[in-house]
């Protein structure tokens, strides 16, 4: 929100002075660009890893918060607890995770420990091509900006 503002006095600033807000258009939609192709580059590497990781037969035991007060789904897989690689969803809590016998898929990585269950695969499936054409939308929109 303070970001929206800052925004706003300096577009009102660049007004009253009689410039172009083209530029500031162009450096907002670049950083638009950034965060898209950062988050993209995210869901990218969590695609592959989730690709890597092997299907195991788990047990749902519940959802926990952790310090900040994000809820994280819990598994039981071959005898032990693992958490889920993604937050869970609040309002449909009860219907993504009312099962016991789930199917996820389990990735060790030396200590690292990444559970992907079928709401993260969906959240990742979602997440690539959106941010994708994210990015391409945001290119088209400087390209664009930079002509007018």
């Amino acid at each position: 929100m303070e970001y929206l503002i800052v925004f706003g006095i300096i577009l009102v600033l660049v007004l009253i002075f009689g410039q172009s807000f083209v530029p500031l258009m162009v450096l907002v939609l670049g950083l638009m660009g950034l965060f898209a192709v950062l988050c993209d580059f995210f869901f990218g590497v969590m695609a592959l890893l989730a690709i890597a990781a092997r299907p195991k037969k788990a047990v749902f035991v519940d959802v926990e918060k952790d310090d900040r007060g994000i809820g994280f789904a819990f598994y039981e897989i071959e005898g032990e607890e693992y958490r889920n690689t993604f937050p869970t969803d609040a309002f449909l809590r009860k219907l993504l995770y009312n099962r016991k016998n789930m199917r996820v898929r389990l990735l060790r990585l030396g200590d690292l420990v990444l559970v992907f269950d079928r709401v993260t695969l969906w959240i990742i499936g979602i997440g690539l091509p959106f941010f994708g054409v994210a990015v391409f939308a945001l290119y088209s929109l400087i390209q664009y900006s930079l002509f007018l």
